[in-house]
């Protein structure tokens, strides 16, 4: 058995487990066939499903927030902290930076207050997870902060206040920079 073979039918197997009444064969008639990419992303979307639906439930909520926290502050670090790092205290410039990544009137300083909002969820691990534990935006929350303390040399507290994966209409944050 291929490993096209393999998904396949191991796919069929958990749809067996719940239930599903269509045949291999009517699954194969109703969706061209998926190519190693398109398997590998929707293996990996289901395992961080799944995994984050375990997390919660076998993690108390102070501890899921530390780790997403630490989850978000690691990937910022890994990539975008470079862009904070580079305003050399200078948190005006992140804000500038980041409006022209997700719009002006969606990064804007109010006195000792950053607002961060964007219309879709941005992380590209889990952009198209249609239903995923809300606990992921609080990764967000840690790369917000990895980047503005990046910026400003001060520590900062994030508000989440809404994600799309909680059943908003946007994500949005507070940043404060006076934690």
């Amino acid at each position: 058995m291929d490993r096209k073979e393999f998904f396949r039918a191991s796919l069929g197997m958990g749809a067996a487990c719940v239930g599903a009444s269509r045949s291999e064969a009517e699954d194969a008639q109703a969706a061209p066939p998926l190519t190693p990419c398109e398997e590998r992303a929707d293996f990996a979307r289901i395992w961080v499903k799944r995994f984050m639906d375990n997390f919660d439930e076998q993690v108390g909520v102070s501890k899921r927030l530390l780790l997403m926290e630490a989850r978000g502050r690691s990937c910022a670090r890994g990539g975008a902290v470079g862009v904070a790092r580079a305003c050399n205290g200078d948190v005006d410039k992140l804000v500038t930076v980041m409006a022209g990544w997700l719009g002006k009137d969606n990064v804007r300083r109010e006195g000792t207050v950053v607002r961060v909002a964007y219309d879709r969820c941005l992380c590209p691990m889990v952009a198209d997870v249609k239903e995923i534990s809300g606990t992921w935006c609080d990764c967000s929350m840690g790369w917000l902060k990895e980047m503005f303390e990046a910026a400003g040399g001060k520590s900062v507290k994030v508000e989440v206040l809404e994600t799309i994966k909680r059943g908003g209409s946007a994500c949005r944050f507070t940043v404060h920079l006076e934690a």
